[in-house]
């Protein structure tokens, strides 16, 4: 393949503190410049999370601001419409919005990353606010999805639920039209399971060695822990109401919840952490429990080291049938039994392996047993071959090759909109829609 100029363009964070989707576009920028490619990231960079703007953007001079991580450039991700024509491709995530107003101008092949079902997350996310605010917010995000979604040359999905998923929802919109492809230009890529590097307690950040003296102060205590953001979308009061059971029972066990609070994002707006507190008081638990916020990407597997049984409780539904729980891999990297409820690819594939134990109902007493039937059992060898068995499944580079299929794909298939003969996609409610949406702001910012 000839060498490309290669934009990565997401709203997602990329830095110590990122989450599941900055390490897929670190990944993917990795592999490309192995491939002798010139790959650039407009995402938000880690510095830039802490001093933002009252709308949670960053304000005009930072996004100016250049940051080299593991020697990529990175701006924000507003910057693309400036630095847009010197590239050749874009790979974008699923919802960019930031990034937008670059990505529509953008008359080169853009490579549309559908790896996370937004508009179902967002439900459970916002479930709170108020119906007419809801339904507002969805309808933007939605728009501003469907914008980049009719410009794209060609799809990602994780895998083969999200096809279908995405199959679905983009004919329904009307972007998979009838004078569109018969076979719409889709690569499966699914994430990989990131390897930890061995880290010596010397060199470990304050965060986490903090969690660390916490389990080593209780040498004999079977800790369990979670792994990834708590969500909205987590069943911590099920699991909490189960660790006191185990603790009514005899048992010395504790809990390690990591990422009650996300770096970029209000935590009352993604976690239930306020929620959380007060029932772990309200339970007595209190010291059995380990809060933590989102530890640094590198050393998260220093806390799994330490733990004795990994637990993931998700709700049964469309959302985790879509989902790609990418953090689940990383009890797989450090070889960590884990009790998880099922409906997802990871967790599934995981149970078929051999080295989850399904959770069928989440009920307590019935979480409450399980865990300990798991707490009680034997790893042995043939537990430890068959995680060797799945990482080499799931490595990184057996995944991350389908970017060569993406581009050359998107290269030569026309975007749905030039396909479209007729009206414009956006007709005359949806243009009074938006018009009313950026008067609103405009008033507020007054």
């Amino acid at each position: 393949m000839q060498r490309l100029a290669i934009a990565l363009v997401s709203d997602d964070t990329l830095g110590e503190y990122m989450g599941a989707a900055g390490l897929r576009m670190l990944h993917f920028a990795r592999y490309l410049k192995s491939r002798g490619h010139e790959v650039d990231l407009y995402m938000q960079p880690a510095r830039m999370i802490v001093a933002q703007n009252n709308e949670g953007a960053p304000s005009t001079s930072e996004r100016n601001v250049s940051v080299d991580y593991e020697e990529f450039e990175i701006r924000a991700p507003e910057v693309f419409r400036t630095h847009r024509r010197k590239y050749d491709v874009a790979i974008a995530g699923t919802l960019s919005r930031r990034g937008l107003a670059g990505l529509t101008r953008f008359g080169r092949p853009i490579i549309h990353d559908l790896i996370c079902p937004f508009m179902l997350e967002n439900r459970l996310a916002y479930k709170d606010l108020n119906p007419l605010k809801k339904r507002t917010w969805e309808r933007e995000f939605e728009a501003d999805f469907l914008m980049l979604a009719w410009r794209a040359n060609a799809y990602l999905v994780a895998s083969d639920r999200q096809k279908h998923y995405w199959s679905g929802f983009l004919t329904k919109a009307g972007v998979w039209h009838s004078n569109y492809l018969d076979k719409p230009p889709i690569i499966e890529l699914p994430n990989g399971v990131d390897m930890p590097d061995e880290t010596s307690e010397s060199n470990l950040p304050k965060d986490v060695t903090a969690i660390i003296g916490k389990v080593d102060s209780h040498p004999d205590r079977q800790f369990l822990v979670t792994n990834g953001g708590l969500y909205r979308w987590f069943e911590f009061e099920p699991l909490l109401e189960a660790v006191k059971i185990l603790i009514g029972k005899g048992r010395d066990i504790g809990l390690i919840l990591q990422g009650a609070s996300h770096p970029d994002k209000a935590a009352d707006a993604v976690s239930g952490s306020d929620d959380l507190r007060k029932l772990v008081r309200n339970l007595g638990i209190e010291d059995s429990v380990i809060i933590s916020g989102w530890l640094p990407h590198r050393f998260r597997f220093e806390v799994l080291r330490r733990a004795k049984l990994g637990v993931n409780l998700h709700p049964q539904g469309l959302e985790t049938d879509v989902s790609f729980r990418n953090r689940l891999l990383d009890f797989a990297a450090t070889e960590l039994p884990v009790v998880t409820s099922t409906g997802d690819i990871i967790s599934d594939r995981m149970v078929d392996a051999g080295i989850a134990i399904p959770l069928i109902g989440l009920e307590a007493n019935n979480i409450a047993f399980v865990i300990g039937r798991a707490l009680d059992a034997h790893w042995g060898k043939n537990y430890h071959l068959a995680c060797a068995g799945f990482r080499a499944q799931w490595d990184w580079s057996n995944c991350v090759s389908s970017l060569d299929d993406a581009i050359e794909l998107a290269m030569e298939t026309p975007a749905p909109l030039e396909c479209l003969s007729g009206p414009p996609i956006n007709g005359i409610l949806d243009r009074m829609y938006n018009l009313g949406r950026k008067t609103a702001k405009w008033i507020l910012r007054r």
